[in-house]
C-alpha cells in the first residue's frame, strides 16, 4: 500500500486486494499468536472478581496504539506538512517494524501457551460450539464489533462530506474516540467487577448509543467541542464495551478455562464476517440517504442491547 501511494493510478480491484491482504494479515497471522493466546494467558492468572479491570487495562492496548497513529498523523501531515505518500510509507515501515518485533517476541512460545494449546487439540474444536452462552456472547458482540468499525470508518467521511469539517478537526474527533475506548474498557470492566455483571454494564453502557448519534445526526454546522465529546462518548459506549467483551467474554463462559483461545478466536472470527459484510451494505445504503447509516446502527445497538438480556453468566464479585 505504501509503495503503490507513489504510482500515479488508481485500480479499485488491486486495494480492494490489498485491503483483503492486510484484513488476512491483521485478523488472522497477528491475532492468531496475539488475540486469542493473549485472551487465554492473561485471564487464566487473575479471577472473575478481578478480571474485567484486569482485561480492560489490557484491551485499551490497542485503542492507545490507534491514539499514536492518529497523533502522527497529525502531526506528520498537519503540523510539518508531510506530504500524504511519505505519511502512508512512514505508517508502513512502523508495520513493518512491530511485525518483525512480534516475530521476535513470539519465536518461542511459553511452555504454559504450549500446554493450554495442547488441552485445546486434545479436546477437539467442535466441542467448542457446546461452550453454554457462545451463540449469545457472539451475536452481542458481532453487532458491537460492527458498530464500531463503522464508526471509525464511515464517521470521518461524514464529518467532512456533510458537515465540512477540517482534517484536524476529524483526527481530533478521531482521538476523542480512541480516548473514549481506553475508559470505556478500563472503566466498563471495573464496574463490571464491581456489580458482578458484564452483560448489565454492556446493557447500560450502549443504551446511550442512538442518543449520542443523534446529536451527530442533528448537527447543522461544524461544533469542534460538541463533535469530540460526542466522538468521546461513542468511544465509550460502543469502543469500550466491543474490547471488553472480546477480552472477558472467553474466560467468563469457559467451564474448564482450556478453551479460552479457541472461544476468543471462534468469536471474534464470525463477528468480523458479519462486521465486513455490514461495512459493505453501509457503503451500499450510504449512497441513499445517511439516515439509514444511522437507522441500521440503532438496529445494531438494539439487538445488542436484547441479546444481552440472556447471557445468565454473572461474575462472582466481593461485596
Amino acid at each position: 500500500m505504501s509503495i503503490l501511494s507513489y504510482i500515479p493510478f488508481a485500480s479499485v480491484l488491486v486495494f480492494t486486494i490489498l485491503w483483503l491482504i492486510e484484513g488476512y494479515s491483521h485478523s488472522a497471522v497477528i491475532p492468531k499468536q496475539v488475540l486469542p493466546g493473549g485472551v487465554s494467558l492473561v485471564t487464566s492468572s487473575y479471577p472473575s472478581s478481578t478480571r474485567g479491570k484486569v482485561m480492560g487495562l489490557w484491551g485499551s492496548a490497542a485503542s492507545f496504539g490507534n491514539l499514536f497513529g492518529i497523533f502522527l498523523y497529525i502531526s506528520l501531515e498537519e503540523e510539518l506538512r508531510v506530504p500524504w505518500t511519505e505519511t502512508l510509507a512512514i505508517s508502513g515501515f512502523l508495520i513493518i517494524l512491530v511485525s518483525l518485533t512480534i516475530i521476535f517476541l513470539f519465536r518461542n512460545r511459553g511452555q504454559s501457551e504450549a500446554l493450554v494449546e495442547k488441552k485445546i487439540e486434545k479436546k477437539g474444536f467442535f466441542s467448542v460450539f457446546q461452550v453454554e452462552g457462545l451463540a449469545v456472547y457472539t451475536v452481542a458482540y458481532s453487532c458491537c464489533k460492527f458498530m464500531n468499525y463503522a464508526w471509525m470508518m464511515w464517521l470521518p467521511y461524514y464529518l467532512e462530506k456533510v458537515l465540512d469539517v477540517e482534517h484536524l478537526l476529524i483526527g481530533l474527533g478521531a482521538a476523542g474516540y480512541e480516548l473514549g475506548s481506553m475508559v470505556g474498557t478500563y472503566g466498563g470492566g471495573w464496574v463490571s467487577d464491581k456489580i458482578g455483571s458484564r452483560s448489565r454494564t454492556a446493557q447500560i453502557m450502549l443504551s446511550f448509543v442512538v442518543p449520542l448519534s443523534l446529536i451527530l445526526w442533528n448537527l447543522t454546522s461544524s461544533n469542534p467541542v460538541l463533535i469530540v465529546l460526542t466522538c468521546f462518548g461513542l468511544g465509550i459506549c460502543v469502543a469500550g464495551i466491543c474490547y471488553l467483551i472480546n477480552s472477558c467474554a472467553a474466560a467468563d463462559i469457559s467451564a474448564t478455562g482450556q478453551q479460552i483461545g479457541a472461544i476468543s478466536g471462534l468469536m471474534d472470527g464470525i463477528a468480523s464476517l458479519f462486521t465486513g459484510l455490514g461495512i459493505f451494505f453501509i457503503g451500499f445504503i450510504q449512497k441513499y440517504s445517511w439516515a439509514y447509516v444511522f437507522i441500521a446502527i440503532g438496529l445494531a445497538d438494539f439487538a445488542a442491547i436484547l441479546t444481552m438480556q440472556f447471557v445468565k453468566h454473572r461474575v462472582p464479585h466481593k461485596a
